[in-house]
């Protein structure tokens, strides 16, 4: 039987998709809501990512959905209004050189915008 592809490092909050995502660098983990137009979205993960010799070369595993990882899905900025380089890998593998993988968010001002509601 072969696995699922593995598609965006998303959890839900209060029934909306989230996208974990980080501003790069290592720091914190920040969630990111869908676009309200997809059209106007930007990627999960940067085509730059899947190329041997990219800017990051983040080794995006072989498993990976490309098509559902570079669809224009996602706000421009996080909950908290940061601008975010890319997601955070999750269960298949990190994605970035940094090797970032987490399965909750970190950043203190998103976790404040889904306490307030």
């Amino acid at each position: 039987m072969t696995p699922d592809p593995l598609g965006p490092n998303v959890i839900d909050i209060h029934g909306a998709p989230m996208l974990l995502t980080t501003s790069g660098g290592g720091g914190a983990v920040h969630l990111t809501a869908a676009a309200a137009a997809p059209a106007a979205g930007r990627e999960a993960v940067p085509h730059r990512y899947f190329h041997d010799g990219g800017v990051d070369r983040g080794d995006v595993a072989a498993g990976s959905d490309r098509a559902v990882l570079t669809a224009p899905r996602w706000a421009t900025a996080t909950l908290c209004g940061r601008p975010w380089a890319v997601m955070v890998g999750g269960d298949g593998t990190a994605i970035s050189r940094y090797g970032e993988i987490a399965y909750a968010p970190t950043c203190r001002r998103c976790l404040a915008r889904i306490a307030a509601g």
